[in-house]
C-alpha cells in the first residue's frame, strides 16, 4: 500500500465519520420537530372547546394538494430541493379560529421538511464515499474488503504414521 493510498483511505474514513456525526445531529433535530408537531396536534384536538370532531380528516378537501414538492436538482449528485406550490393553507380547512397549537404543529412539520432533504443528501454523500473507499481498497494488492466475506480455509490434514509393532 502506498502512502498516497493510505492517506486517501484515512481521509475517506474521517469524512464518513464526520458525516455520520452530522447525520445523527440532523436526525435528533428531525425527531424533535416531529415530536413537537405530533404533540401540538394532539393538544389541539383535545384542548379545543369544539372537541375531537372539529380537527378530523373529515374536513380535508377531496382535491387536497401539497404546498411543497420535492424535486431532484441534480440526478448525478442526488441534490434535492423544495418547491412551493400554490394552494389553500391547510389551517383554513379548520375554520377561522384555528388553535395556536395547530399553527405550532404546522410550523414544526414545515421546519422538518428541509431537514429531511438534508438527511437524504448526507446519506447519499456517505454512500458515495463508502463506494469510493471500497474502490480504493479493492485496488490495493491482497487486501480484502472488510465487507467481503472470506472463504474458510480447509483444515490441514495431519499425516498419521502407523505405530511400529516391535
Amino acid at each position: 500500500m502506498t502512502n498516497e493510498q493510505s492517506q486517501r483511505l484515512d481521509a475517506l474514513i474521517l469524512q464518513v465519520s464526520d458525516l455520520v456525526d452530522h447525520l445523527m445531529d440532523l436526525r435528533d433535530t428531525l425527531i424533535q420537530h416531529m415530536k413537537t408537531g405530533c404533540f401540538n396536534i394532539a393538544q389541539a384536538r383535545l384542548g379545543t372547546a369544539m372537541g375531537w370532531v372539529t380537527l378530523s380528516s373529515a374536513q380535508y378537501p377531496e382535491d387536497m394538494t401539497a404546498l411543497s414538492v420535492t424535486e431532484v436538482e441534480d440526478a448525478t449528485t442526488g441534490k434535492l430541493s423544495l418547491r412551493k406550490q400554490s394552494g389553500k393553507d391547510p389551517l383554513k380547512w379548520f375554520g377561522v379560529l384555528v388553535p395556536k397549537t395547530l399553527k405550532d404543529a404546522q410550523k414544526g412539520f414545515t421546519e422538518a421538511l428541509p431537514i429531511v432533504l438534508e438527511i437524504a443528501a448526507v446519506q447519499s454523500h456517505i454512500q458515495a464515499l463508502t463506494e469510493e473507499y471500497e474502490e480504493v481498497r479493492a485496488a490495493l494488492p491482497h487486501t480484502p474488503s472488510p465487507h467481503t466475506p472470506q472463504q474458510p480455509q480447509p483444515p490441514h490434514e495431519a499425516v498419521v504414521q502407523p505405530a511400529s509393532t516391535s
